[in-house]
């Protein structure tokens, strides 16, 4: 939980603190909770270089590389719902 005076430290120090990045952290938190992992701090052998996490996944889905390569204007409805149809089936699929 944040506490109550992070959001003025925050401004302070010029950190932007939009709910998406914070979302991103309860996730990444999530994930390190649920694996068992803690976090690595600066005095771990290897410095913070080593312990650094991405902010974003590193490799978009392929569904969504998929989507941003289509030309929207030139699909059919038809055509508009198998695609969907296929990937919402690819998604669920997905561990």
């Amino acid at each position: 939980m944040l506490g109550a005076a992070l959001p003025n430290q925050a401004k302070f120090f010029g950190v932007d603190l939009s709910p998406q990045y914070i979302a991103r952290a309860r996730e990444i938190l999530g994930e390190l909770s649920q694996s068992g992992r803690a976090p690595v701090s600066a005095e771990a052998p290897g410095g913070l270089e080593s312990a650094q996490l991405g902010l974003f996944p590193s490799a978009p889905d392929p569904v969504l590389k998929e989507l941003l390569a289509l030309e929207l204007s030139t699909l059919t409805p038809l055509q508009a719902l198998n695609l969907l149809h296929e990937w919402q089936q690819r998604l669920r699929s997905q561990p």
